[in-house]
């Protein structure tokens, strides 16, 4: 298992594609995830979403069908954990979730990335 205690539960660096499509109502769960604990952003001319979470089972349920990597973070002395996604994997969770989020969080998607044809 490693020295880190979640070595291989939460590999670093290691963008994994997902399992399998997921199905309308994982995609409205996703965006209601992403509309709480979510931020999208450019990093080096690449589409970046993260959530966060406390917990990591809600990451491992949405890395099934979104993809990406998972990562523990500590922030103020607190615990989390955190789900990437970058460029493909990225667009593809904006574009499947994008008409279930509020005006707000599409408007910070658009200033981002000129995505108006997300």
């Amino acid at each position: 298992m490693g020295t880190e205690p979640f070595g291989e539960l939460f590999p670093r660096k290691t963008d994994t594609p997902p399992l399998w499509d997921g199905g309308l109502s994982d995609w409205i769960w996703a965006a209601g995830i992403y509309e709480g604990e979510g931020s999208v952003s450019k990093n080096h001319k690449s589409l970046q979403v993260v959530i966060v979470q406390k917990d990591p089972f809600i990451l491992h349920r949405l890395k099934q069908f979104c993809g990406g990597s998972i990562a523990k973070r500590c922030n103020k002395g607190f615990e989390c954990f955190a789900l990437y996604l970058y460029g493909k994997a990225a667009m593809r969770f904006l574009r499947r979730t994008k008409k279930y989020l509020s005006p707000r969080r599409r408007d910070q998607i658009i200033r981002v990335w000129a995505l108006e044809d997300l």
